[in-house]
């Protein structure tokens, strides 16, 4: 029966609605919040704001200061104040970036037991802010954790109901299009289906926007009387959930031009008595008890929420008369439109084809501009906010941002771990250890690791395990440059300096460990906080490698440096450093002699790398315009290799000369040698290796020739 069929359509239109709804709704979270870098951006976002903020400091002060050591709880206001300025921090930023980001692949793996927001590196940030407010406090500060796990089952049914809304999103969409095209079918006016189906979709959007206000009310009652708590809590449900609500409004706004387009055929309603009858809809007292009580409790509701949010309930009031008025608005535009197009017949006649079609421009001109609009509005960031850069700066500088690695230029220096500011150093090569080279601008390392056992009086080379991994390369070098009596003779001396047995480890040494030791280990963790407090910086670690490739990739674990570690093709294409930074993959690592046990630690000169020759005996092998050529010669690497190393250093060993350096490291010798091997061999130095570097102008050197 028509009646029944044209209920029937309008019915479906009706659902059409509510389905095109739950689709935004369940593609925005497949969208925005089950992506790991869309909700990480989220995440870091709320740190902006101050409630947020000064929670975020409370918390870090009871679980990774005054859990660690509760005898700092006198100085609890002092920690907690300065916490909450490091929360805001770039430091912070990456840490917590990086944080969220691991938790939320451990929650969408549906792995339960690894998932936890995981500031282990925390305590770095706070020591080393406190060290500049009140260095008496930094050194009783304990290098505290701070881990938040979820209940296993509630992550198991967070990580279930995510991986349903990825396959409901797209088949609520799929069913909002089939209810479309069926509830238009049915109906026997489909301009009027077309309207309700703009109107109702209009109707449910508000709903959606409604129900959003009332979880984040429902949510925020039920932190307590914190006020903080409660106002950070609110923030954290705008970052991830007001885009959403904007999205709904638009949806709305494109039900409302819909519903305007389809009605330009006639006039358009009268406001004041739809009004009116809508107003004596909700006023009638329904007959059924159930329905006042449901009334009743509705209007209850509607009202402790107005009193509660005013801001919201106008906010909501608002934009409800907004959609109205873009109906309205519309529909007035598309009718002016078309009564220039020619004059619609009388009610009754049939209108020509070709004045409908004239007459249908209008309509199709203004929807097709409204979705051009929601369009532009989405991509250009209405929705999703913008990246959250932990800085503008990359290695210090705005200009590197847009380069990738192999078009940048990077000072370094050669055995860095050799430092004359550390005790037990024979002949250093450098003036100061690596952190105080980091801390100077020193973005390349190039260290040595052997395996030493540490005992009473120093370190002890284990030559054994040494040896094993270099095939005698140590023996047979001094060997080389002090003879067999000589070579004896320091053996001799380290075995009676230096008795006894111990663990074999990895320690940075140059040949002897004897002769000067760091353990790797703690240099690693050296450098891991260094990156941690400047999240800006990208760095190139080149080791000349005398243990197995394993125990490498076993301290990089055990310091928590491999988290830092870049993990794309070791050979290129190199993404920016922009890129490295936002990925917190920072830290490129390559082996000179075996690479292995972990993808990212891969052999240096097998296809990464080039580099020039290092033996250069005297200051005019590396300055003279004469031997310029000759200095910039293919050593190790291929030619094809996309990373340059140029060696910039005097080897005088056994004892290295800081006037060799000062000699060297002049800016205009390391330009012009640079440029000269730019233009033999087709490739940038990326990598400037030096020997102390602070004698010279490496840094101004550096600076010139990546055009600053």
């Amino acid at each position: 029966m028509p009646e029944r069929r044209n209920l029937a359509g309008r019915m479906i239109v009706v659902l059409a609605a509510v389905l095109v709804i739950g689709a935004t709704v369940t593609g925005y979270v497949r969208y925005e919040l089950l992506d790991g870098s869309r909700f990480t951006d989220r995440a870091v976002q709320t740190l902006h704001d101050n409630d947020v903020r000064e929670l975020l400091g409370r918390e870090l002060t009871d679980r990774v200061v005054l859990r660690a050591d509760p005898d700092l709880l006198a100085a609890r206001p002092l920690i907690e104040s300065l916490t909450a300025g490091i929360v805001g921090t770039s430091p912070f930023v990456s840490l917590y970036g990086s944080a969220v980001r691991r938790a939320h692949d451990s929650l969408l793996s549906g792995h339960s037991s690894r998932l936890q927001l995981d500031l282990r590196d925390a305590g770095v940030l706070v020591r080393s802010a406190m060290s500049r407010l009140r260095p008496s406090l930094a050194g009783e500060l304990p290098a505290g954790d701070l881990q938040l796990r979820p209940a296993p089952d509630a992550v198991q049914r967070v990580a279930t109901t995510a991986r349903d809304l990825r396959r409901l999103s797209w088949l609520l969409l799929a069913l909002a299009a089939i209810a479309i095209a069926a509830g238009l079918a049915i109906v026997p006016d489909r301009r009027g289906g077309l309207r309700l189906l703009g109107i109702a979709t209009a109707v449910v959007a508000i709903a959606g926007v409604v129900a959003l206000r009332i979880g984040r009310s429902a949510l925020a009652a039920g932190v307590g009387d914190d006020a903080t708590s409660r106002r950070a809590l609110e923030a954290a449900y705008g970052a991830f959930l007001g885009d959403l609500s904007t999205l709904l409004l638009v949806v709305g706004a494109a039900g409302a031009i819909t519903a305007a387009v389809a009605s330009t055929r006639g006039e358009l309603p009268a406001l004041a008595p739809f009004l009116e009858r809508a107003w004596a809809f909700a006023g009638a007292t329904p007959r059924s008890g159930r329905l006042r009580l449901g009334r009743a409790l509705l209007v209850l509701a509607a009202g402790i929420g107005t009193l509660a949010d005013p801001g919201a309930a106008v906010k909501l009031v608002a934009s409800a008369v907004g959609l109205v008025l873009v109906y309205v608005g519309t529909a007035e535009l598309v009718r002016l439109l078309q009564a220039q197009l020619g004059a619609a017949p009388p009610p009754g006649e049939a209108m020509p084809r070709g004045l409908a079609l004239r007459r249908a421009l209008p309509a199709v001109a203004v929807a097709l501009l409204a979705l051009v609009a929601i369009g532009l509005f989405a991509r250009s960031g209405g929705v999703s906010p913008p990246p959250a850069h932990a800085s503008g700066l990359c290695n210090g500088r705005a200009e590197l941002c847009d380069r990738t690695l192999d078009d940048v230029v990077l000072p370094a220096t050669h055995n860095a771990m050799s430092a004359a500011d550390q005790p037990g150093w024979f002949s250093a090569e450098q003036e100061t250890s690596i952190p105080r080279q980091l801390d100077a601008g020193v973005r390349g390392l190039l260290i040595d690791v052997h395996y030493g056992i540490k005992v009473s009086d120093g370190v002890r080379t284990d030559l054994s395990r040494s040896a094993e991994r270099a095939g005698d390369k140590d023996r047979e070098l001094y060997l080389k440059k002090l003879g067999p009596a000589g070579f004896a003779a320091i053996q001799r001396i380290r075995d009676r300096a230096i008795p006894g047995e111990g663990t074999s480890r990895p320690f940075l040494c140059h040949r002897f460990c004897e002769l000067g030791a760091t353990r790797f280990d703690t240099t690693l963790t050296a450098i891991r906080d260094f990156l941690l407090l400047h999240p800006g910086e990208v760095l190139v670690i080149v080791i000349e490698d005398y243990v197995t490739p394993a125990d490498v990739v076993a301290a990089f674990k055990s310091t928590g440096l491999d988290q830092l570690v870049y993990t794309g093709p070791a050979a290129g294409p190199f993404p920016t450093l922009r890129e490295m930074i936002d990925s917190n993959q920072r830290v490129v690592v390559y082996a000179e002699n075996n690479g292995g046990a972990a993808p990212w630690y891969t052999q240096a000169y097998k296809g990464a790398l080039q580099e020039t020759p290092f033996d250069f005996g005297t200051i005019k092998k590396l300055t003279a315009p004469s031997e310029l050529a000759a200095s910039c010669r293919p050593n190790r690497g291929t030619a094809t290799a996309p990373l340059m190393l140029m060696n910039h250093w005097v080897a005088t060993a056994p004892l290295s000369r800081p006037s060799n350096g000062r000699a060297v490291n002049v800016r205009s010798a390391i330009v012009d040698r640079a440029r000269e091997c730019t233009r033999i061999r087709g490739q940038m130095p990326n990598l400037i290796a030096v020997d102390f570097y602070r004698q010279g102008d490496v840094f101004g050197a550096v600076d010139e020739l990546n055009g600053l």
